[in-house]
């Protein structure tokens, strides 16, 4: 494992029930960096190694050619559909595990979020959670709102420093969520 971000997720995942695991927003790029988590790759391995459902979607067509590529050259089936996550999410469930990691803005998140209809136990990763572009928190910024007002248990771990920081949320849901509902 190349990168803090990989093992953080994975720690992440090993707290969910087992059961269906989700992502949204695919991997971007041929090789795996230190700064990125080859989420997709790590993510499909995890679910084939324990016997786990598995499912990605990004909505930029050129991204999932390059994620299934990816997968299949990891001896990993090619698992990425193009389609928009708060459609698929809507078509699933109950999901154990959800990573979002799609757009920059947190209202695709929080859309991502109400969509998913969650196990009880659940756990949802939200990438990239720094400050970016007014975001206090990037992508988690309204899903760390609405887990305050919850009261939903969630914790913000640094998964890179160098020149830039960034960090990942993990929320654990306690009892189930249907889809539409916070």
């Amino acid at each position: 494992m190349k990168n803090r971000k990989a093992k953080v997720l994975l720690e992440a995942l090993d707290m969910a029930p087992n059961g269906l695991i989700v992502e949204i927003g695919s991997v971007r790029q041929e090789n795996e960096v230190e700064e990125d988590g080859f989420s997709t790759v790590y993510l499909a391995s995890y679910a084939n190694d324990n016997n786990l459902d598995f499912h990605s979607y990004d909505n930029e067509q050129p991204t999932v050619d390059l994620a299934n590529m990816v997968l299949q050259r990891n001896g990993l089936n090619q698992l990425v559909e193009c389609r928009d996550g708060v459609e698929a999410l809507k078509s699933l469930g109950p999901i154990s595990f959800l990573y979002l990691d799609s757009h920059k803005n947190p209202q695709f998140s929080l859309d991502q979020y109400r969509a998913a209809n969650l196990a009880p136990g659940a756990i949802v990763c939200i990438d990239d959670t720094h400050s970016y572009e007014g975001w206090e928190f990037g992508k988690a910024t309204y899903l760390i709102d609405l887990a305050e007002r919850s009261s939903l248990p969630f914790d913000i771990v640094d998964t890179f420093e160098s020149y830039y920081k960034t960090a990942m949320t993990i929320i654990q849901i306690p009892e189930s969520k249907v889809s539409g509902s916070l």
